[in-house]
């Protein structure tokens, strides 16, 4: 049985908000967890998201919202990094303080939607790519 990794993102309150651009042969980050909320685009790939206790297919198009302190790692299907080298996994990686937006949380109504949504993100959230959108 594989460790699950306690990730230790390099992000504070006075830098509460990290994304960056990803090119890979395949996903190789293991088992982990972090205390920020990470929204991961996935612009081309597709393979199986573990994320707590479910398993289910991501592909192209799909973007993912992970909790703080919620297991979950991303497998390439095989293709990738073991089949044809012109093939990479691609995309945008977000991560965030859990607390990034409390402020507005607390005062201003108009987020009451996304609070909703941070919370239910503590299980992980799929949202599949819909035709027409995402390219």
């Amino acid at each position: 049985m594989k460790k699950m990794v306690n990730e230790q993102l390099q992000i504070s309150e006075s830098n509460p908000i990290k994304a960056q651009y990803y090119d890979y042969e395949r996903f190789t980050y293991p088992w982990h967890f972090h205390s920020q909320y990470e929204i991961i685009y996935v612009q081309a790939s597709h393979g199986t998201c573990f994320v707590g206790d479910c398993i289910q297919k991501y592909s192209a198009g799909d973007v993912i919202l992970f909790g703080p302190n919620l297991p979950h790692y991303m497998r390439s299907d095989d293709v990738y990094g073991f089949g044809d080298a012109s093939l990479r996994v691609q995309g945008t990686i977000i991560q965030f303080e859990a607390n990034f937006m409390q402020y507005s949380f607390c005062h201003y109504h108009q987020f009451h939607s996304i609070r909703q949504l941070l919370e239910e993100s503590k299980r992980g959230i799929l949202f599949p790519r819909q035709n027409g959108w995402g390219g």
